[in-house]
């Protein structure tokens, strides 16, 4: 599905690159689909937000969290993707931070791509995020290589946790990761 939105053509089969906020005078006019050109190298100069690609296969959920994530202050979506192979391929462009992707989606679900993203970026933290909640779900996470998984129906409270977390184990260690699989993980952490 092609849509054409201000001059530019956007796609749905694509990963998404979110242009800079200074390219258009009004952002939240833009819409859903960002413009699939990458905006940001792999070696561009970093602000002091996270940068973080959201991977979720329904549009209107993709949208939401981006919504929800554009106010906040310690992180930057720099780009969008619809399933795994998506992802991979964002994260190899973009070398985020952060992933922030659904486990359930079609082509390649978020476990596969997670074990992959793992194995090949092992400096970037996947979030696993899902609909359903079990200690077996977070069991599979935890094995798959994720940092963290967060509930959707606790999306935002879960996310601020985990992120949290990230900046204090980014201060103090680049290197070690250590997995946060529920806020109450993350109370027991510290």
């Amino acid at each position: 599905m092609i849509t054409v939105y201000k001059n530019f053509t956007f796609s749905l089969l694509r990963a998404y690159a979110v242009p800079p906020r200074d390219v258009y005078t009004s952002y939240q006019a833009m819409g859903p689909i960002m413009n699939t050109v990458n905006e940001h190298s792999a070696n561009h100069r970093r602000s002091r937000k996270v940068p973080i690609v959201v991977v979720d296969d329904s549009p209107t959920i993709l949208y939401a969290i981006c919504a929800l994530l554009e106010p906040e202050v310690s992180v930057e979506v720099v780009g969008r993707a619809t399933n795994g192979q998506e992802a991979i391929e964002a994260v190899a462009s973009l070398n985020p931070e952060l992933v922030l992707m659904d486990i359930s989606m079609p082509r390649m679900n978020g476990f596969r791509a997670t074990e992959f993203l793992a194995r090949q970026f092992p400096a970037i933290k996947v979030l696993l995020m899902s609909s359903e909640d079990s200690p077996y779900l977070r069991d599979v996470c935890r094995a798959c290589g994720a940092f963290a998984f967060i509930y959707k129906p606790r999306f935002r409270r879960e996310l601020l946790a985990v992120l949290k977390k990230h900046e204090t184990l980014t201060a103090k260690q680049r290197s070690s990761t250590v997995p946060v699989f529920s806020p109450a993980a993350v109370a027991v952490a510290r």
